[in-house]
C-alpha cells in the first residue's frame, strides 16, 4: 500500500515494525515496548521523520 501511494505523492516514508527476528511469546505491553511498537514510540518516530 505505502508504495503504491508513494507513486502519485512521493513522501518520507518510515517503516515502523518487527525486525527480522524470531517471535517471543508474553504479554503484549510487554511485547509492544520490545519491538518498539508502543504508541509513544511510533509518535516519537513521526516527530522525527516531521522535522519536530
Amino acid at each position: 500500500v505505502c508504495a503504491a501511494l508513494a507513486e502519485g505523492c512521493p513522501v518520507p516514508v518510515r517503516r515502523v515494525g518487527v525486525n527480522d527476528v524470531f517471535g517471543h511469546s508474553g504479554p503484549a505491553a510487554e511485547l509492544l515496548k520490545e519491538f518498539g511498537l508502543t504508541a509513544d514510540h511510533i509518535v516519537e518516530v513521526a516527530r522525527t521523520l516531521a522535522g519536530k
